[in-house]
């Protein structure tokens, strides 16, 4: 039975083992733009205990109780200014029309008592509005953020709770359909959940735990705006008794999952240089193996699919790395089988946004390369657009590419640069000739 029926983005939940890993495979994932919500407080307890550890994370593995639907949210955005001033920057962003946009920020000083909030804005970054749902300004207690996901420039969802080591613990969901200005409670969702919706009906939420190269993967699909989950798939309980297929998916290497119509993809990410990807066009419930090309030479390092697949009849694409070196995998039978592309010129681990199965921009330190016929031919930009200090600063840091790139029409691109403390975005309105850093409002430069 189809699951969605348009092509849609997803979300990845880092895991704290995985952390500095999962960051880089951050770098070119399509309209997902997570630098970490999670990860915020892997690095405010690792900073306090090597201070003292005089805080911890509250530990309560007692599983919170469903919410009945569309019960409303309590609290305004007139609540007392947080405690622990300063620190808080640009977690996530969300590009998902030509103008509009959605950012998360949160603090990366402290977890607890600290701000955090969503924005919103619908004139490429000019001006913002406060879309923090009311009361949820202020991190602790049953308040954190987790997965956010945005749909629409109007329509968006963000599971928030209380931190936990427990697998088992949930999170509220709460919705909104009028660009943040009023936010529901929906339902429940794992605490780890992956959320990924390609209508305001249809979604998925997924939840992969990896240790030592292996990852089981449980999937739960919703029908009715995230109401409701069913589990169709889990091989979770392989992760101790050492199987290595459920459902014809091999519990081998870390896995994302994103959508295309009625397609579930894994995809995979391995240490070893070897491309994986598996679909499933029946919710999830059995897989099987895509036919894949493997580049050539292989390239140590490990290999991992880095965006969602983009299909459009029998074309598609998806990007894809191994090593240091970027590629676009592409198909002609409707994803049955890719083979790889390479960008020209001389090797770059480059930011890859697949816009779509013909049309592709990547982006390295000043460069910017744009196909628009499947990697037949290229047009390059060169600039010191993105020179400014804290990008350098953060190229450093980094791979020398920005950790996400996205163009959300011709003429509209987006960026976030990571550097340990959240996200410098910076976006573009002449196709890519001329970028700008984003004051997001609320967050400051680090």
């Amino acid at each position: 039975m189809a699951v969605v029926d348009t092509p849609t983005r997803e979300v990845v939940s880092p895991h704290d083992e995985e952390l500095l890993i999962k960051e880089a495979r951050l770098r070119a994932r399509r309209r997902r733009w997570i630098v970490g919500l999670i990860v915020l407080a892997v690095i405010v307890a690792t900073a306090i205990l090597v201070g003292g550890g005089k805080w911890l994370p509250p530990r309560s593995t007692v599983a919170q109780s469903p919410v009945p639907p569309r019960s409303g949210v309590a609290g305004g955005h007139g609540v007392a200014t947080p405690a622990i001033l300063g620190g808080q920057v640009v977690m996530s962003v969300w590009p998902v029309s030509a103008r509009a946009t959605w950012a998360v920020t949160a603090n990366v000083v402290s977890s607890t008592n600290a701000g955090q909030g969503v924005e919103w804005t619908s004139n490429a970054g000019q001006t913002w509005r406060n879309a923090t749902p009311p009361g949820y300004n202020v991190a602790g207690g049953q308040h954190y953020f987790g997965n956010f996901f945005a749909l629409s420039a109007q329509r968006a969802w963000l599971a928030v709770g209380s931190l936990s080591d427990s697998s088992g613990s949930r999170f509220r969901l709460l919705g909104t359909n009028d660009a943040g200005r009023t936010w529901s409670i929906v339902g429940t969702v794992p605490s780890t959940c992956a959320l990924i919706f390609s209508s305001a009906d249809v979604g998925v939420c997924a939840t992969s735990n990896g240790a030592g190269g292996s990852a089981p993967l449980a999937l739960y699909v919703t029908r009715d705006g995230g109401r409701t989950w069913a589990k169709t798939f889990d091989n979770t309980s392989h992760f101790t008794t050492g199987g290595t297929v459920d459902g014809g998916l091999p519990f081998e290497c870390d896995k994302v999952t994103s959508l295309t119509g009625p397609t579930v993809w894994a995809e995979f990410w391995c240490n070893s240089s070897v491309a994986m990807l598996y679909r499933s066009d029946d919710a999830g419930r059995t897989w099987s193996a895509v036919t894949l090309t493997q580049p050539s030479p292989v390239r140590p390092g490990g290999a991992e699919f880095t965006g969602p697949v983009v299909l459009s009849g029998q074309r598609g694409a998806v990007a894809f790395t191994e090593g240091r070196t970027n590629f676009v995998y592409v198909t002609r039978d409707g994803g049955h089988s890719f083979t790889p592309v390479q960008a020209p010129g001389a090797t770059h681990p480059w930011a890859v946004d697949v816009v779509s199965p013909t049309t592709w921009h990547l982006a390295y330190r000043n460069q910017l390369l744009t196909t628009t016929d499947g990697g037949t031919s290229w047009t390059g930009l060169t600039d010191n657009a993105f020179s400014s200090p804290g990008i350098r600063r953060s190229q450093r840091y980094s791979s020398g590419a920005p950790a996400t790139l996205s163009f959300t029409s011709p003429s509209t691109g987006w960026m976030s640069w990571g550097n340990g403390n959240g996200a410098l975005v910076m976006s573009t309105r002449d196709g890519g000739r001329i970028w700008r850093l984003v004051n997001v409002p609320g967050t400051e430069p680090r």
